[in-house]
């Protein structure tokens, strides 16, 4: 019986100094019924020259003419797949050899639609971190967990397309950052989520990511994605009151942080007082606002911000 096939999705902007590692690490996969769908974001390195150095025939080159947010570059990308599962890594991300042939496996309950795997956030020099080291994320359907605290991690995806296709819609291109978010929060609405108990991916922490360079971004986005769900998805809502209230709740408190980190003095402290008693941590937060800075108070506020 033919292998089903697996589009995978690497979206780059300027990635050339890790891109050669992301992509012999496909080369490498064990499983090979697969086609690469590289969206190159109009970068202006040699990204494009090393992805057509390469002359295997399932890598798939497409140049966008304008530079876009990520949210519409995946969405592009996706639009040009043509397997029946889809998988994502970025151009400085790595996937262990046999990831896909474990992952595939996990799709012969048909209710699944979600795959993922456990990883490794690593630096170049420094200290790693296993991202489910010590515990198990949950399984099946679960878009109560997900919205209470999102656990997933991009390069660890595997989707079953035809669950996709269900929706009214795949990516959002009003999404920068969270596209990915979105969609597997959507997703899971529909279908189970399943995990493969070992490290099959590695995600690269550098001073170019996003998340580093400017955090209230995500946090930014998540407002827009509650506004989303308000108005298009208030099934979302009814149907998971408690976990709704624990992601609004995670807004406030990061946006605090925020307003910690960067000393502004407006929002969020006349947004506070309503959820003062709702959230512990929040109560803390609004103390240390009042506090000045110092090392003793930055790990507290990273304590609280990984609560």
């Amino acid at each position: 019986m033919k292998e089903n096939l697996i589009s995978i999705i690497m979206n780059c902007y300027n990635g050339e100094k890790y891109l050669k590692e992301s992509l012999n690490s496909i080369i490498s996969q064990t499983y090979q019924n697969w086609e690469l769908i590289f969206w190159d974001n109009k970068s202006t390195d040699q990204s494009k020259n090393i992805f057509l150095n390469y002359k295997d025939i399932r890598f798939k080159y497409f140049y966008s003419e304008i530079n876009t947010g990520l949210g519409e570059a995946r969405l592009n990308a996706y639009k040009k797949t043509n397997g029946q599962y889809i998988a994502f890594l970025d151009c400085d991300d790595l996937w262990n050899k046999n990831k896909l042939e474990k992952q595939i496996l996990k799709f012969k309950d048909e209710k699944v639609g979600i795959v993922i795997t456990d990883t490794i956030f690593f630096k170049e020099k420094g200290n790693s971190r296993q991202l489910y080291k010590n515990k198990t994320p949950p399984t099946g359907f679960i878009i109560d967990k997900l919205l209470e605290n999102y656990f997933i991690s991009l390069e660890t995806v595997l989707l079953k397309k035809s669950y996709i296709e269900k929706l009214d819609h795949s990516f959002d291109p009003q999404f920068n950052h969270l596209s990915d978010y979105d969609l597997i929060i959507r997703l899971s609405l529909i279908c189970k989520l399943a995990y493969c108990p070992e490290v099959l991916a590695k995600w690269r922490i550098h001073d170019s990511n996003e998340s580093v360079l400017k955090p209230n971004l995500f946090n930014i986005e998540k407002k827009y994605f509650v506004s989303k769900i308000k108005s298009k998805f208030p099934e979302i809502i009814n149907n998971n009151l408690n976990s709704w209230e624990k992601l609004k709740i995670k807004i406030i408190v990061n946006d605090l942080i925020y307003f910690i980190l960067t000393k502004k003095n407006k929002d969020p402290r006349k947004v506070i007082k309503k959820y003062i008693f709702k959230d512990y941590k929040i109560s803390i937060l609004l103390l240390l606002s009042y506090i000045p800075l110092s090392k003793y108070v930055l790990r507290l506020i990273k304590k609280i911000a990984n609560l």
